[in-house]
């Protein structure tokens, strides 16, 4: 079955673990596919498994202000536009909690909120300068639809 054929989909945090199989299961499924995580090593040995012609790697880190702007980008003029994002990218602290630097929380909100907050805002600030400078009208409010989610499970405060 090929439901994304002619579909571009960007992965965030596709260099491992739920990332790399929901770029590989994309990639089965007809899509281009953009790769992203902060190791191109790591992106480069995935896209190794997938058609160069519907793939493309962008290494960076979405909590880098700008960088998702950047990674839509790339990937409209690849491929033309944008259908899905995956965001996918994410850290947790290691250890417990209530043991946690500042660093360590700055560095979950900064990855897991603001940079997945920033990738979910990129493609529509995206998608409002083509319409800006194509002859389509507005996009009627409400429409697109985003969904984001967690792969790291609660853990108890000790």
């Amino acid at each position: 079955m090929q439901r994304f054929t002619d579909k571009t989909v960007i992965v965030t945090g596709a260099s491992s673990g739920i990332g790399a199989a929901a770029a590989r299961r994309f990639a089965s499924e007809g899509a281009n596919v953009v790769l992203n995580a902060r190791s191109r090593e790591d992106l480069e040995a995935l896209a190794a498994d997938l058609d160069p012609a519907r793939t493309l790697c962008v290494a960076g880190d979405i909590a880098q202000i700008g960088f998702p702007d950047d990674l839509v980008a790339r990937t409209v003029a690849k491929f033309g536009g944008l259908d899905v994002l995956y965001a996918n990218a994410g850290v947790a602290t290691s250890g417990a909690f209530g043991e946690a630097s500042d660093e360590d929380i700055d560095r979950v909100i900064d990855i897991n909120v603001k940079g997945s907050l920033r990738c979910a805002r990129a493609p529509m600030a995206s998608s409002r300068k083509a319409r800006a400078r194509s002859s389509l009208p507005p996009a009627p409010p409400g429409s697109g639809a985003t969904t984001t989610w967690s792969s790291t499970p609660p853990r108890r405060a000790r």
